[in-house]
């Protein structure tokens, strides 16, 4: 049984924030030992600012760094932006206001494109015959991935699954966008870097104020939604995510290879 908490949220009012990420996370039966290392793995794909809602909201990260300190664990903050210009993804950080909350709590800040990259093992690759991520992935104990819910221009959605394409680092993203054709070709990658990550992922997605219509969920019109989910699986929490916004799990790739590959049974969520 895969769970998926979908709880309302109107604002991104501190006190409501934490209230309703809270109670997500309770309805998923979620817990972490303490002196776990965790990983806050946000959507900053760019140097952009809260108001424009392409990115995951800083207040979002507030809670879970106050919530994880809290349980005695050791937190990082990581992400690696859209395009590799150097400094970006620290400008980005800065925009956010993620660099503020990662101040706050004496949290540090990584861009996965500054760390050293491994190999991954060609055994979890169903698809690709070479996929590179940074070595210090392997050093948490849960990645927690906090996603923004938009559309996107190539993938139709993006939310849970989309958003661990962030660990991919700095121009290596863009390499891997050539090796692909189209819109499966890419879901197949998305897969690969899912299914070769170690640590356990816990997925919340920023679903209070999504982007709909915009290139790449770069730019686009904001548009109210009202919620945040969670789940311990990021396809689960993508196939009650998309139809939240109107899709059907059939309209995405990502979700239908899954289904073909094992990695999820829709009928389990």
């Amino acid at each position: 049984m895969e769970k998926v908490s979908v709880i309302e949220c109107n604002s991104y009012n501190q006190d409501e924030i934490d209230n309703s990420i809270h109670k997500a996370l309770q309805k998923i039966d979620f817990k972490i030992k303490s002196n776990s290392n965790i990983l806050i793995k946000p959507n900053l794909l760019a140097p952009n600012i809260p108001e424009q809602h392409s990115i995951t909201n800083y207040t979002l990260i507030d809670f879970l760094c106050r919530y994880f300190l809290n349980k005695k664990c050791s937190v990082v903050i990581g992400e690696s932006s859209s395009f590799y210009i150097k400094g970006y993804t620290e400008r980005a950080f800065r925009t956010s206001k993620i660099y503020d909350i990662a101040k706050k709590y004496s949290v540090p800040l990584i861009a996965f494109e500054n760390e050293k990259i491994i190999s991954v093992n060609k055994k979890s690759l169903k698809f690709l015959n070479e996929l590179y991520l940074p070595k210090i992935i392997n050093d948490f104990d849960l990645i927690v991935n906090v996603s923004k819910l938009k559309t996107h221009m190539l993938m139709r959605f993006s939310c849970a699954l989309k958003n661990l394409y962030g660990i991919v680092p700095g121009g290596y993203k863009q390499i891997l966008h050539t090796k692909t054709k189209n819109i499966n070709e890419m879901a197949e990658v998305l897969l690969d870097v899912y299914e070769s990550l170690k640590p356990k992922i816990l997925s919340i997605a920023d679903g209070i104020i999504g982007l709909d219509g915009g290139p790449a969920a770069v730019i686009g019109k904001p548009k109210k939604i009202g919620y945040v989910l969670a789940s311990m699986n990021p396809i689960a929490l993508d196939t009650i995510a998309c139809q939240i916004i109107g899709y059907s799990p059939k309209d995405l790739p990502t979700i239908t290879m899954a289904e073909k590959c094992g990695l999820i049974n829709l009928k389990d969520i």
